[in-house]
């Protein structure tokens, strides 16, 4: 399926072209870390890649010898994630079909391997506990309905319960699982804390905005919301704007500017200049760095499966809405309760929740976000630790 689609579909194009003689491709830089540490960290695209920065930064500190083959399944990662460090290696992972895995474990003969957050590639996990590889998971959130959970599922279940160790990514999912008869289970906490803080620590601000003028982001925002996005925009002069789709593709840039009643300029062409009251990302990664400039951000897919990264704008100090599909979102949700996000039901409360959104006492709001940040640090040491004692550096 995925290769007649690549026929209409550049995503898929990407996705077949990356792999392509691709193990023979690595093959000579893989004879080189022969009897050397290797630890494989797989990701399922960008946003999961963000997730596992602070732990790949501490291994790459802790553990200086150590090699790192970094995987992905989407084009978004492979494409946008790059490597100077000469302990690196990037890869596709292939499909989870058993004799495509054995080929790769050969080759690359890892010490461990580490998937982050929802990546439950079957087969490939049989191989690992067959030839004794111990990994693990992080950022692992579970729900009490999760389809793991299900009797239908108990095979694959019990496949989990092999993992060297699960880092949870709170304690809810630490009992839930505790509950389903795991033992090897450790509390590490939302990895995107931290990665956020980093983010905001080696940010450069461009300051892209219209004195006098308050800026209003809308960050990773999907086709869905695109009506919503422009009807405000349009009906609200006096403001600057940063819109962000979450696709950066041509439709999708296009789904917004050429609604816009307003004039537009695009982020690659005016990265150092301000021509227009609204601005629209057309890059990947960037959008992180623009939250700086904002005074209020709605993070995107509220309405849909559930909102993006809203701690990316929230480390800068302003208000944050969403869709109300946070169900499955405890950091949102967490959020919520704390009243650092806010959570439109309906698309039309969009305008007022703004509105009163600028009336909150700004220099209050930002020292709430600060202590948030403080208290709900990530516990990098449990991973660490467990890393050194399979290793032994």
């Amino acid at each position: 399926m995925v290769f007649l689609s690549a026929f209409f579909n550049k995503k898929a194009d990407s996705w077949i072209k990356g792999r392509k003689n691709q193990l023979q491709n690595i093959s000579p830089k893989l004879k080189d870390w022969k009897n050397q540490k290797i630890g494989w960290i797989h990701a399922a695209s960008y946003g999961e890649f963000e997730m596992s920065r602070p732990l790949i930064r501490t291994l790459q500190s802790q553990f200086p010898n150590l090699k790192f083959v970094i995987s992905f399944y989407s084009p978004s990662g492979y494409e946008n994630i790059h490597f100077e460090d000469e302990r690196f290696l990037k890869i596709y992972l292939e499909r989870d079909i058993a004799n495509l895995h054995v080929k790769y474990i050969e080759v690359i003969d890892p010490d461990f391997v580490v998937f982050i957050k929802y990546e439950f590639w079957f087969n490939f996990l049989r191989i690992l506990k067959a030839r004794k590889i111990p990994f693990y998971f992080t950022s692992l959130h579970m729900n009490r309905d999760h389809y793991l959970f299900n009797p239908f599922f108990k095979a694959f279940l019990n496949l989990l319960k092999s993992s060297h160790q699960i880092f949870c990514h709170n304690k809810a999912s630490d009992e839930i699982l505790k509950e389903k008869g795991f033992s090897n289970i450790s509390v590490l906490g939302d990895t995107r804390i931290k990665q956020v803080q980093l983010n905001k620590q080696n940010a450069t601000i461009i300051q892209w905005s219209k004195p006098g003028q308050q800026t209003i982001i809308f960050g990773s925002c999907t086709l869905f919301e695109s009506v919503m996005i422009y009807n405000y925009i349009n009906s609200n002069p006096g403001y600057n704007f940063i819109i962000a789709p979450h696709d950066i593709d041509e439709h999708s840039i296009s789904a917004f500017k050429d609604k816009i009643k307003r004039g537009t300029s695009l982020y690659s062409e005016s990265i150092h200049t301000f021509k227009h009251e609204v601005l629209i990302i057309d890059t990947l990664g960037d959008l992180k760095h623009l939250y700086g400039n904002a005074d209020v951000a709605y993070v995107g897919a509220g309405f849909e499966k559930g909102p993006h990264n809203v701690l990316e704008p929230l480390v800068y100090g302003i208000p944050v809405i969403t869709g109300p599909n946070i169900r499955k979102f405890p950091m949102a949700q967490l959020l919520k309760s704390k009243e650092l996000l806010f959570v439109i039901e309906k698309k039309n409360q969009l305008n007022q929740c703004i509105q009163n959104l600028f009336e909150v006492d700004s220099e209050n709001f930002s020292d709430l976000c600060t202590v948030f940040f403080e208290e709900n640090q990530t516990n990098l040491d449990i991973f660490t630790q467990e890393i050194k004692q399979l290793i032994g550096e």
